[in-house]
């Protein structure tokens, strides 16, 4: 029997947020990382692709994924950028 590896993905609840108001958009958007960088309530910019201006962490959740999902999430990213090139 194989034994599956497994990696932690954090998935970020986002809520977009005017910095000069304070104000809080209604929708709330998900952000997807193997790596646990974003701390609950903070306010970030430059998330990347698909995530112009400010946002603030709402929730944190952790999910166990095999090792083999990260690397094809990677491969997939890796591909579309050089598409894009």
């Amino acid at each position: 029997m194989i034994e599956q590896k497994m990696e932690i993905e954090y998935i970020y609840t986002l809520v977009k947020e005017d910095l000069a108001t304070g104000e809080r958009a209604q929708r709330k958007k998900s952000y997807y990382s193997f790596k646990p960088e974003l701390k609950i309530n903070g306010l970030y910019t430059h998330l990347g692709k698909g995530f112009p201006g400010y946002y603030r962490v709402l929730s944190v959740k952790e999910k166990l994924v095999p090792t083999y999902y990260n690397r094809t999430i990677r491969e997939i990213r890796r591909n579309d950028n050089d598409k894009s090139n």
